[in-house]
Parts: structure tokens; C-alpha cells; sequence
């Protein structure tokens, strides 16, 4: 019998290293999140006023990557906020950064995306290329958000805003804004300890000479989310495109006033992701303590 528990301390003593070694040479599953927003305006006009008058416009950006982050403004044009180990991308790039390791997105890329190395990031971008509300070739601005954790946590913000004042005819006005819009949000997870949101916002604020709001808009298609918390392989919900023009009818107001117009655009990402030990690296574990157990057991047959 002492022999068999021998055989039995020798078996056991042997899994017990192979399962150090492959437990010491197995890192945490990769495990991400990822998230990207972008909105393109163009050929934004006010029409049915008697003129109007550009009175201010402002840009910003903001990322944070794991506590850490930047914030940038400037009237047209922000200087890109971004965080993270890549070299960043050049100055208002509106289309997806990132890259992923080939095969981690399960065959299906999202629109833009490539294979290669990616390490975490988060960055904001926006810019007014035109102001021309009140002319024949409108106002025109974008924004993205975007960030990638693995593991991690991280956020991006891109707006831009643009304030005009205009007066209103005799008769009951018909004011509206019409434009064209290129909209796109991306959310992907990979783990059960991960979360990814996308949205963007655009919104119309109209206000009297007094000061107060007499209209204000957020409908669709302008304004949309994505929110990504499903375990498997993404993309776990399919990327949102958003092509086309809308015409939105500014109403309340009233007959020979004066009001203002702010016109607001905001993209947004939020991600996280935690590292979870791979599933090998449990079994390896277990295996390793069973052959503790085993060697113990065999210990106390012997001396007994």
C-alpha cells in the first residue's frame, strides 16, 4: 500500500509543478471595453426671420483615463483631448482610432475599425467649420468621443455650441432650422466585469429677450444611446449609423421680437473593464491544490 501512495506523492508532486508553470504563465482574461461617438452637422440654417446675428461660439474636449485626463476649449477649433499609450491621432479625426487584436471583435468589425495592436486610451475632439446660420450655405461641426480600457476606466466628451440672436416678422412666425446629419455610435464589451455607453446629443434652445426659454428640442434622429453590459463576444448590439436631414419647426414664438438661438452638440463615451483571472488559470489552480491534498494525504498514510 505505501507503494501505491508513493506512486500517488509522485503523480501529485508532478501536477502540482506543471500547474505552477501554467499558472504562472497565464495571464487574466482580455477582457475590454470600447466605446466611440461621432456627429457631423452640416448646412445648418435658421429660416423665416428678418436677419440675424452671430454672437458667440465655443469648442471643448475631455477624457479621463483611469483618474487621469485633459480638458481643452477654444471658440472653432479645441485642441484634442486624449489620454492613453498610443500616439494619439491627428487633430480632428472624426472617424474610429482605435484598433483591435485580430479576432477579439469574433469576425464582425465595426464600421472603421482595423486589426492591430491597441493599448487604453480615451480622447474628445469638435470643430465649427462654418457659422453661416443665417446664410445659403449654413452652419457645419463635428465632435467624436472615444475610449478602449483593458482593464480599466475611462470617459470622452467632444461639444461644440453656437449662440445667435434674430428677430421675427409681422405675422405669425414660421422660424425653423433644417440641416443634415452624419451620426455614428459604436458599444462593445468582452466580460462580465465590463460596461460600455455611447450617446450624443443635439439640441435647439430658444430664449425671449427677457431670458427665458420659450423652445427647446432634442428628438431624434439627433439624439441617441447605445449602453453595452452583455457578457459574450461583441459586438453584443449592433453599431448605430444615422444618415440624412431633418427640418425642426421652432414654435411659440412671437411676432416682431427679438430672441436667441443656442444650438448645442455633445458626444459622450463611459467604459470600464476588469480584469477576471482566464479559466485555466482557475483549473490550473484547483489541480494544483487537489495535489496538495493528495501529497498530504499520502504524508500521514506513510508516517501512520
Amino acid at each position: 500500500m505505501s507503494n501505491v501512495f508513493a506512486r500517488w506523492g509522485r503523480m501529485a508532486a508532478g501536477a502540482a509543478a506543471l500547474a505552477l508553470i501554467v499558472g504562472l504563465g497565464t495571464s487574466a482574461r482580455a477582457d475590454y471595453a470600447y466605446a466611440f461617438s461621432s456627429q457631423s452637422i452640416s448646412g445648418l440654417r435658421i429660416t423665416g426671420t428678418t436677419g440675424g446675428t452671430l454672437v458667440s461660439t465655443s469648442t471643448t474636449a475631455a477624457d479621463t483615463l483611469n483618474g487621469s485626463g485633459a480638458s481643452n476649449s477654444a471658440p472653432l477649433d479645441t485642441p484634442q483631448a486624449y489620454t492613453g499609450t498610443p500616439a494619439a491621432p491627428p487633430q480632428n479625426t472624426f472617424t474610429k482610432f482605435a484598433t483591435f487584436p485580430a479576432g477579439t471583435l469574433n469576425g464582425t468589425q465595426p464600421t472603421g475599425v482595423t486589426t492591430g495592436a491597441l493599448g487604453n486610451f480615451a480622447r474628445g475632439d469638435a470643430v465649427i467649420t462654418s457659422t453661416d446660420l443665417f446664410g445659403a450655405t449654413g452652419a457645419a461641426a463635428a465632435n467624436v468621443a472615444e475610449a478602449y480600457v483593458n482593464p480599466g476606466t475611462a470617459t470622452g466628451n467632444g461639444g461644440w455650441s453656437i449662440t445667435s440672436s434674430f428677430n421675427t416678422g409681422a405675422g405669425t412666425p414660421g422660424v425653423a432650422a433644417t440641416f443634415n446629419f452624419s451620426n455614428d455610435l459604436y458599444a462593445a464589451t468582452l466580460g462580465a466585469g465590463s460596461a460600455a455607453q455611447a450617446s450624443y446629443q443635439f439640441t435647439f434652445t430658444v430664449k425671449n429677450a427677457a431670458g427665458a426659454v420659450v423652445f427647446e428640442s432634442t428628438t431624434d434622429p439627433i439624439n441617441s444611446g447605445l449602453v453595452n453590459t452583455t457578457t459574450g463576444s461583441p459586438p453584443n448590439t449592433p453599431e448605430l449609423l444615422q444618415t440624412g436631414s431633418a427640418t425642426i419647426n421652432i414654435t411659440g414664438l412671437a411676432a416682431n421680437q427679438a430672441y436667441s438661438i443656442t444650438i448645442t452638440s455633445g458626444a459622450a463615451v463611459s467604459v470600464i473593464s476588469t480584469a477576471v483571472p482566464a479559466p485555466t488559470s482557475i483549473v490550473m489552480l484547483g489541480l494544483g491544490l487537489g495535489s496538495v491534498g493528495l501529497i498530504r494525504l499520502r504524508n500521514r498514510r506513510v508516517a501512520g
